[in-house]
């Protein structure tokens, strides 16, 4: 179901991405089997793109939404070394869209569990 999910992130469909997310696998949540931060699992695609990076590049609000939800970490850089605010600034179409993406990722805000310092996302290239 990770394949699908990838498939119809890519495609711009968000609400096939949504009903999949919420999908279970093997008895379980999709949701809770997928961590938005982390690469798809794939063997040829080694460097993937996390599902978050990749609702950004597609301009896919709600779904990056549930993502951050579901404990999302826009901060984390790809393989590229970009953030979901670099992917999400990557194209032109869809501007309301992207907007709303980058303002979703400016207000987001996380704890560093180790330092109990306040965690935002860098935005220097």
């Amino acid at each position: 179901m990770h394949k699908q999910l990838k498939f119809a992130i890519l495609e711009g469909n968000e609400e096939k991405a949504i009903g999949l997310y919420n999908a279970k696998e093997m008895g379980k949540p999709l949701k809770s089997t997928l961590h938005p931060s982390k690469p798809f699992p794939s063997k040829k695609d080694p460097d993937g793109e996390t599902p978050l990076h990749l609702a950004a590049k597609q301009a896919l609000p709600i779904l990056f939404s549930m993502f951050l939800e579901f404990g999302g970490r826009p901060d984390i850089m790809n393989s590229r070394k970009e953030s979901c605010a670099h992917t999400a600034c990557s194209d032109l179409h869809l501007a309301e869209k992207r907007a709303n993406i980058i303002d979703q990722v400016l207000k987001w805000r996380a704890v560093n569990p180790s330092t109990h310092v306040a965690v935002s996302v860098p935005l220097d290239a």
